[in-house]
């Protein structure tokens, strides 16, 4: 008897700590799903909005939602800035293909991961997208705030944005901008129009 109940003793400890150690792993294992999969579930589809949300010739309708407050003010100054070309293409070309090149957005692309880094609340998504039948590689930056994940940054364009508009600053306010408007305006055609337009709207936009 006594034998017996030494025998079930043992069986009932096994069990006990079987149970003890199943459910350790099924916690590590939900501590990894929740930063990697619930905290940050980065694929395809769950990337979808940030992704429609890149300006593509223009920064988009209710899109502010997905960028971090001082980016999206970036997106608004750099957008804001007059352009330096008189009937040509100015230095603003840039902005205007943030995503998509010059074949515009394609929203039937491929997209693939190449890499990402979590690390203090900031997740860097290198990933790739095909479009018209070509891969072109993008670094998304998001950080966490209150829980939702944000647009930091884009391809580097946080601190291009800023070059940029520090340069055209300066740009407008050169004796280079002079030399490029003479001619413009001896012309006195369409585009001399255009340059005296302009000018009212850079020195609007120096003042602020």
């Amino acid at each position: 008897m006594k034998r017996l109940c030494y025998i079930l003793l043992t069986a009932l400890m096994m069990l006990m700590i079987i149970a003890c150690n199943n459910r350790e792993s099924k916690t590590d294992e939900h501590d990894t799903l929740t930063w990697e999969e619930q905290s940050y579930p980065f694929n395809r589809e769950c990337n979808m909005d940030l992704l429609m949300a890149i300006p593509d010739h223009g920064i988009k309708s209710g899109s502010e939602r997905f960028f971090t407050p001082d980016y999206y003010a970036l997106l608004q100054e750099a957008w804001a800035v007059p352009s330096d070309g008189i009937g040509e293409i100015g230095s603003d070309e840039w902005l205007y293909y943030f995503i998509s090149g010059n074949a515009g957005w394609d929203t039937n692309f491929e997209y693939r991961c190449v890499d990402r880094v979590l690390e203090d609340g900031f997740c860097k998504e290198v990933f790739e997208l095909k479009q018209f039948g070509e891969w072109r590689r993008h670094c998304l930056t998001t950080v966490n705030r209150d829980s939702c994940w944000l647009i930091y940054d884009f391809d580097s364009t946080r601190v291009k944005m800023q070059d940029y508009i520090e340069r055209q600053r300066e740009y407008f306010q050169s004796k280079a901008w002079q030399n490029y408007l003479a001619p413009i305006l001896a012309a006195n055609d369409e585009y001399s129009q255009q340059a005296r337009e302009r000018i009212k709207e850079v020195n609007r936009w120096l003042k602020l």
